[in-house]
């Protein structure tokens, strides 16, 4: 079997947990009931399987895709404005 890649899209669930570990606050901050509970379970073990989380917390990996996924989402919220200053 071929090893795969690592997936270039992070889910919400798993950015919001590699934030909280970049920050030092438990994974499962900001989490209400048990089915958010279960899954942030599978969530930390596919961060973990992907080696964006160890043992002591985000690695080095784990920062890189933070933040690429945050650039790409900057860009995203700005791309729809005009370059010029017509309309206004």
């Amino acid at each position: 079997m071929k090893k795969r890649d690592k997936p270039k899209k992070l889910t919400g669930p798993m950015l919001s947990m590699l934030s909280n570990a970049s920050m030092g606050i438990d994974l499962g901050a900001g989490l209400h009931g048990r089915s958010a509970h279960g899954g942030a379970t599978a969530t930390e073990w596919a961060l973990r399987r992907r080696g964006l989380l160890d043992a002591k917390g985000i690695t080095t990996d784990g920062y890189a895709a933070l933040i690429e996924a945050k650039n790409k989402s900057a860009n995203v919220k700005f791309s729809g404005e005009r370059s010029d200053s017509a309309g206004m």
